[in-house]
Order: C-alpha cells, then structure tokens, then sequence
C-alpha cells in the first residue's frame, strides 16, 4: 500500500490495484501454538466465541483484499466526483499483528 502510494504521489502510475494477502502456513502454526495462542481447554460447544468474556486462545483464519487507488486527476477525468482522500500512509504496531 504505501508503495502504491508513493507510486501516485510521485507521478509515475495514474490508477493501482494494490493488495495483498495472508495465509496460515504449517510454520506459521507451530509459531503461535509455540506461543500459547491457542485455547489451553478445549471445549466442544460447537461455535467459536472470539468475544465473550471466558474465552481463551486465538481463532486464525486467511484473507486477502484488493482496493483501487487513483490520483485526483485520474479520478476527475472519468467524472468521480465524490472521492476519499489519502493523505499519507501510516503502520502500526500493536505486538500481535502489523497493519496499514
């Protein structure tokens, strides 16, 4: 994304398809089982329970996505005329995970 960014900024794209994807590997796993990531008891309830207040572990899962990013000019000349603003790109860290 922030290459993509730069990519605009700089004048040298006009429209990007940028994105980007992530995946549970086998090593990935072992990393987070390492880690005590997942649920110490396993109960057999049927349903994952991410947000009540006894849970304990992690639920993984894999994604991917996609946005296109113009710049203003290129957005003007196809007649857009409600458009967002990307003012900079920003990366956080927060221990679990890295995110734009």
């Amino acid at each position: 994304m922030t290459f993509a960014y730069h990519l605009l900024k700089e004048g040298r794209a006009d429209v990007i398809f940028a994105g980007g994807g992530d995946e549970l590997s086998e090593p990935l796993y072992h990393v987070y089982s390492m880690l005590g990531r997942y649920p110490r008891k396993r109960k057999r309830c049927g349903r994952i329970r991410p947000f009540d207040q006894n849970r304990n572990g992690t639920v993984l899962g894999e994604g991917s996505g996609i946005v296109v990013l113009e710049t203003l000019e290129h957005a003007k000349k196809r007649g857009q005329t409600s458009m967002p603003k990307w003012l900079a790109p920003g990366f956080q860290e927060h221990g679990w995970t890295s995110s734009i």
